[in-house]
């Protein structure tokens, strides 16, 4: 950090008072006149702490660092902010990122974040955090060119070593374009990055579940049709059935699906997981116990099966059934692990 000079009395006191009276915070949402006024305040108190980190800088971090204990992260934010340009020191930038971050002020980081990119353009943690705040804070325009570089770093490393890192450039997408807080934005930067290629199975997943998040049901099914006729796994049809659940409002023919397929696949054990719960939700004993008892059928190590089995049978008023079941549980599950 850049030395400063010793501290002397001047401004310093305005952070303090800020601090102390509460009145330094971002406004809250505001009619249009209140708006306004509240607006040339904040200049004015902008311009006001400028002043004061020119004429004390060490005294008016120290202050600033009393504000974010305190809970006011703006005057925080922005005195460190101020700092870093006025002393060109990126740390102190960094700085600003990390207190408004902590308290998740995203619009006071993303400001920072903007001045430590300008002091430091090769720290990469700089660009990654401006990118992930741009995303955050629905810049998605702004973000787009970095988005696309660092998207293309990451295919070029996954292309120069196959599996290596264990993450393709679609689930590094996925969690990006996930925290976007403009869903229906998401899914259409995801359109823009990826296209909308019915043979690409990567594209298509992750597309289904951003439309799946951006409540774009229809879509989301759509997208996982494409990849079940390519890919016809189980993972693939449970998670459409979960979407299609979503589109009709209703599980019915979603398990209809999930059901003919647990038929002509007699190992599928995740299918008939869906299938249970369901049909538990739904009340539907008979069908429950006979799914549960397939699962165990597939997994008798899997202990908690035993302990639903139980439920379900103690609904079916199978009372002996239920005892044996849960006593298979109690019996091979250590107390620790059992669930409630």
């Amino acid at each position: 950090m850049t030395c400063f000079k010793s501290a002397t009395s001047g401004l310093a006191i305005l952070l303090l008072s800020g601090v102390v009276a509460g009145c330094a915070t971002v406004p809250a949402e505001l009619p249009a006149e209140e708006q306004s006024k509240t607006s040339v305040e904040q200049k004015t108190y902008e311009a006001r702490v400028a002043k004061l980190v020119q004429q004390d800088p060490l005294f008016a971090l120290l202050t600033a660092e009393i504000a974010s204990q305190r809970g006011d992260i703006y005057s925080a934010t922005l005195a460190y902010t101020e700092a870093a340009k006025q002393q060109q020191d990126p740390e102190l930038a960094k700085r600003a990122v990390e207190i408004s971050l902590a308290e998740g002020q995203l619009e006071l980081a993303l400001t920072a974040a903007k001045v430590w990119v300008e002091l430091s353009p090769q720290d990469k943690q700089a660009s990654q955090s401006l990118l992930l705040l741009q995303l955050g804070t629905n810049q998605v325009d702004d973000a787009m060119p970095a988005l696309k570089a660092y998207l293309n770093e990451v295919k070029k490393a996954e292309d120069s070593n196959p599996g290596l890192s264990g993450m393709s450039v679609e689930k590094v997408a996925l969690d990006l374009l996930m925290r976007i807080p403009d869903k229906p934005k998401a899914y259409r930067t995801a359109l823009e990055l990826f296209g909308n290629d019915p043979a690409n199975v990567e594209a298509q997943t992750l597309l289904a579940q951003i439309a799946h998040a951006s409540e774009l049901h229809a879509q989301a099914v759509g997208h996982m049709e494409n990849v079940v006729q390519r890919l016809p796994q189980e993972r693939f049809y449970v998670l459409m059935a979960q979407f299609m659940e979503k589109r009709d409002n209703n599980p019915e023919a979603a398990m209809a699906m999930i059901d003919k397929k647990a038929q002509e696949n007699p190992n599928w054990f995740s299918a008939r997981l869906y299938l249970a719960r369901n049909h538990t939700q739904l009340q539907q004993w008979s069908q429950a116990r006979s799914r549960f008892a397939e699962m165990i059928a597939l997994q008798p190590d899997n202990l908690p099966l035993y302990s639903s089995q139980g439920f379900v049978l103690t609904q079916l008023k199978d009372y002996e059934g239920a005892q044996k079941h849960f006593r298979t549980y109690l019996d091979k599950t250590p107390p620790a692990d059992r669930q409630n």
